[in-house]
């Protein structure tokens, strides 16, 4: 088969959705397709060396993006009605279109002719994939969000229709058994489960186990970062290190965090930890880095909400039932960090 795959940051460091998604295209190419992806060539994200791990008879086009710092809808909404697919790429020419962010289904939004949506393939990584919108902030830029929301509605609702359409009419892949429940009550239709594809082999054979941190990756409230710095004053005793892109200003004059940027290879991060911390406050799809840790043996923490349960393979000792609360985490810290000393 001839497969195009979309997706705006598969050229970044970004997450685990792009990791995900690269491991899709992988899997694709070793079972004979041809593959091509199109992905944007300026993003919010570093560079990254990703695509030297694959191989060079994938094809790879780059798209320019415009108004990057507009919200996320807003942005859908200007890509829909306005972007061009780059003249390199024939719609038509593709026998499935394999599709998994808000940029992507935008640029093929206006090409959904009964054709084309026979071709798509949905990847539901998120949230928002199953068109929930939460707000998660606080303070005045909770009502912040609210102002957002009301100027990203139109657009926001015409995203949901398009996603709706193509649910309905193409394929849709969920990336946990989570992610599929959710995706039959938002959008109506079922989907194949396809975990992340973690060589966990591989990771083993750089793990060097030396524990000294009580480890966080993340900056933003849906993360998780209102507990991490909660217990930053909770636990002054313990060392922790904060893995982020952009972390908040008042955790840096903490003697006793260290703060460190992405880093391209995991094991690195894991080789530190003597507790993994996953206080994420939204419905993760997953989490790579819970599942990541766990099958090293690394000691994790998660809320128990979303795909994190499945991350962690269901173990209780590794969930935070009341994980809004970080009097629930000070309380499970303290047991996970006794249990294992």
């Amino acid at each position: 088969m001839n497969i195009l795959v979309i997706g705006e940051y598969l050229t970044s460091h970004a997450g685990g959705a792009e990791k995900s998604t690269l491991s899709i295209v992988k899997d694709l190419f070793e079972r004979g397709d041809a593959v091509t992806i199109l992905c944007a060539k300026q993003t919010k994200f570093k560079p990254s060396r990703q695509f030297l791990e694959l191989p060079n008879e994938i094809k790879i086009h780059y798209s320019d993006v415009v108004n990057t710092k507009f919200p996320p809808f807003l942005r859908y909404g200007f890509t829909r009605l306005v972007y061009d697919t780059p003249m390199n790429i024939n719609f038509d020419s593709f026998d499935k279109i394999v599709v998994y962010d808000l940029w992507g289904k935008a640029l093929i939004a206006k090409h959904l002719v009964p054709n084309l949506l026979s071709k798509v393939q949905l990847c539901i990584r998120s949230e928002v994939d199953y068109l929930v919108y939460r707000n998660y902030q606080s303070g005045w830029k909770f009502f912040l969000w609210y102002i957002r929301y009301i100027l990203q509605l139109p657009f926001f609702m015409q995203y949901c229709r398009d996603t709706i359409r193509m649910a309905k009419h193409g394929d849709v892949v969920s990336n946990s058994t989570f992610v599929q429940m959710r995706v039959q009550q938002k959008l109506g239709t079922n989907s194949a489960v396809k975990l992340p594809a973690i060589d966990i082999e591989a990771l083993k054979r750089g793990f060097k186990h030396k524990p000294d941190f009580v480890v966080f990756i993340g900056d933003s409230k849906h993360k998780g970062f209102d507990i991490f710095y909660q217990l930053i004053l909770a636990f002054p005793e313990l060392k922790f290190k904060c893995i982020a892109r952009n972390p908040p200003k008042k955790i840096r004059h903490f003697k006793n965090v260290t703060i460190s940027d992405w880093v391209e290879d995991p094991v690195k991060i894991y080789n530190e930890a003597k507790l993994v911390i996953v206080p994420s406050q939204w419905e993760e799809a997953f989490g790579r880095v819970a599942r990541e840790a766990y099958d090293l043996g690394v000691p994790v923490l998660c809320s128990r909400v979303g795909g994190l349960v499945e991350a962690v393979r269901y173990d209780a000792d590794s969930l935070v039932d009341n994980y809004k609360s970080w009097t629930a985490w000070k309380l499970c810290i303290k047991y996970k960090i006794s249990k294992t000393s």
